[in-house]
């Protein structure tokens, strides 16, 4: 198994690509920024690329030899395999997610939370 790529959910690709300021290697308009870096690929996309279903703001991209057998690992790992898509050139993906969608925190609820406590929202207060 390799880590093909690494992506950011983004409504918006493009605005979210220009705000990271990082060379760009290539863009499918208003679906997919991909940056210019050695090894893995990281990515911005647009939800319908698989986020939105994973409910991940963050999605990993492995390649392996064959899907065989990985729809029932991600069943016996405790996750569930939403089926094959065949990406023509690209190959075929199996999109995998944890049922309990684990997240990274949201900033706005840090931001109300320091808001009903008291605290700003400026950069010196963490």
């Amino acid at each position: 198994m390799k880590l093909r790529q690494m992506y950011l959910v983004a409504r918006d690709p493009e605005a979210l690509a220009d705000a990271l300021g990082l060379p760009v290697a290539f863009v499918d308009p208003g679906r997919w920024v991909q940056f210019a870096n050695e090894g893995s690929a990281f990515c911005v996309a647009r939800e319908e690329e698989g986020g939105r279903r994973s409910g991940q703001p963050v999605v990993p991209v492995f390649q392996v030899e064959s899907l065989e057998g990985w729809p029932e690992r991600v069943g016996e790992a405790g996750g569930k395999a939403d089926g094959v898509r065949d990406m023509g050139e690209h190959g075929r993906l199996l999109t995998g997610r944890d049922p309990r969608r684990p997240r990274l925190p949201d900033p706005r609820a840090a931001r109300a939370t320091r808001m009903r406590r008291g605290g700003g929202s400026g950069p010196d207060r963490g």
